[in-house]
Formats: C-alpha cells, sequence, structure tokens
C-alpha cells in the first residue's frame, strides 16, 4: 500500500501502489487521533454555562430576586420595603442613607460602602460605589432614571449593615431601592429592561410562607408578574395561586422589550402577616 509523508512530501519506502485510504483531518491538513481530537467530537458545556462564563457575546443572564416580609389580604409589591412600589418619572442624582449612625464608610462597625445599580436618563445601565456616611446623606455622582439593585461591598468587624439602607429619590422622599439589615443586597422583584436589550425571560419561582399546616386548607398567596411597555400601562403577565413553592419554566421564553417595566406582586387568602418571595430569570441579549 502507497504510503505518503506529509512532512518530507516522499513516499514512503518507495511504495507507490496506490490504494483508496480515507482520512479525517482538522484545516491545517492533521490527522485526527486520539490526540488530535476532531471539533464536533469534543464535550461542549451547555449554553447556560457559556452565558455565564462570558463566552456567548452580547449575551448576560438576568437572576431578579425579592422578599416582602409581611403581606396581607392587599395585593403588594415583592420588595423589602413593602407596599406599593413608585417608579421614578424623573433623572435625577439620588439620595443614599442609612438607618444607623454605624454605617459610616472606614469608621463604623456596620456597612461602609454600597455598589448602586440602574438606568441613566438613556435607560442605559450605570452603577457607581457610594461612600456612606451613616444617618446622613449622600448624594450619588450619576443620574439614575431607575434603580433596582444595590449591594455592600466593604463593612466594618460585623461584616454588615447595622441598619436598612435607601436609595431614595429625594431627600427623605420615595425609597427607589433598599438594602434590609443582614441581608448586605436590596430583595426586590422589579427591574426595567436596558435601552438596546431584549430580556428573554425563562422562568419564576414563587414562595409564599402560608402553608395548609399554618391555617385553614384554603390559605394560599396570589402572585402576578406585571409588565409595563414604555410608554404603555402594566399588564398581568402571569398569575399564580401558590401554596408554599412553585417553579414555572418557561419552553418559550417570554420576550420583553427595550424599556419596560417589571414587578411581582403578592396578596393573600385566609392567611395573613405571611412572607412571600419572587424570582424571575432569563436572557439579557442585546438588540
Amino acid at each position: 500500500m502507497a504510503q505518503f509523508n506529509k512532512d518530507t512530501q516522499t513516499y514512503i519506502d518507495g511504495r507507490r501502489i496506490l490504494h483508496d485510504i480515507n482520512m479525517i483531518s482538522n484545516k491545517n491538513g492533521d490527522i485526527v487521533a486520539t490526540d488530535n481530537r476532531f471539533p464536533v467530537d469534543a464535550i461542549v458545556e451547555n449554553y447556560e454555562l457559556q452565558v455565564a462564563k462570558g463566552n456567548i457575546s452580547g449575551t448576560v443572564g438576568l437572576y431578579k430576586f425579592g422578599v416582602n416580609p409581611d403581606v396581607n389580604g392587599t395585593e403588594e409589591d415583592i420588595w423589602s420595603a413593602g407596599g406599593t412600589y413608585s417608579f421614578a418619572t424623573n433623572t435625577s442624582t439620588r439620595v443614599v442613607n442609612s438607618s444607623s449612625g454605624s454605617d459610616v464608610n472606614s469608621s463604623g462597625t456596620g456597612a461602609w460602602q454600597v455598589v448602586v445599580e440602574g438606568l441613566d436618563e438613556n435607560w442605559e445601565l450605570a452603577s457607581e460605589t457610594v461612600n456612606l456616611n451613616g444617618t446622613n446623606n449622600v448624594i450619588t455622582s450619576n443620574q439614575y432614571r431607575r434603580v433596582f439593585r444595590a449591594y455592600v461591598v466593604t463593612a466594618g468587624t460585623s461584616g454588615t449593615a447595622a441598619g436598612d439602607i435607601s436609595i431614595r429619590q429625594t431627600s427623605g422622599g420615595t425609597i427607589m431601592a433598599q438594602i434590609p439589615v443582614g441581608a448586605n443586597q436590596t430583595l426586590m422583584s422589579i427591574y426595567t429592561v436596558p435601552a438596546g436589550k431584549t430580556l428573554y425571560m425563562t422562568g419564576v419561582t414563587l414562595s409564599s410562607g402560608a402553608t395548609p399546616g399554618n391555617g385553614q386548607a384554603t390559605d394560599h398567596s396570589i402572585f402576578k408578574m406585571k409588565i409595563r411597555p414604555f410608554g404603555g400601562v402594566f399588564r398581568t403577565q402571569l398569575q399564580k395561586h401558590v401554596i408554599e413553592t412553585i417553579e414555572d419554566q418557561y419552553n418559550i421564553p417570554l420576550v420583553v422589550a427595550q424599556k419596560s417595566d417589571i414587578i411581582m406582586t403578592a396578596q393573600m387568602v385566609g392567611a395573613s402577616n405571611v412572607q412571600v418571595s419572587g424570582i424571575f430569570q432569563g436572557y439579557l441579549v442585546d438588540n
């Protein structure tokens, strides 16, 4: 059988009797072998892990979670401050302070610095690190139309915030986001899709502290997810009656356009003073 050496460009041992030989090579002409695997023969990581690693261009994962610690028979939004959430109608610098004088940068035993994340006047992502000054107001450097996440990044000896840290629209005004004591992170099932991106929501998780063992068999929570497209009105996109916990995964993702507001709400039937939580997740993809 004729054998040809690719490197020397000669026949081996002068053998020139031709036979058909089928081999697979890569684009460089190198023969595929156990130490030179065929590209499609490799083990491919799943899409979710590829997104988490930043290997999918123009796509990032979104995971939003919130808690309302005390829900009764009136519908409330799911965020740690409780009650009804008010979206800002303007773009401005915002006010950050704590309910505790121990949350002071560099000297307090509580939280020192927090990262604030939201959207600027163009509905584009914006963030900054704020040095806390206890109960005194600290004004953000950026102007924000929306604030949907904040978290503690440095702290004193306690390792956590000593008080509730609030980001407000104005001094003493409406709360845009709150870091409750002990969480070091906002807990708000509230979000606005940035400009130039689309959210492909892949699922939700809803959890209620009401169980049949805690009261009547009819005790349950009514969860809703509402979405308001830019320039439009809030419309209910999901409603579930929940005892304990359910997960709802979407085979076909729910498409949420840029600059749309998303909020989860809960209302109790039968039980009262119940803690609830809501999660939604998906992929933010560049338009």
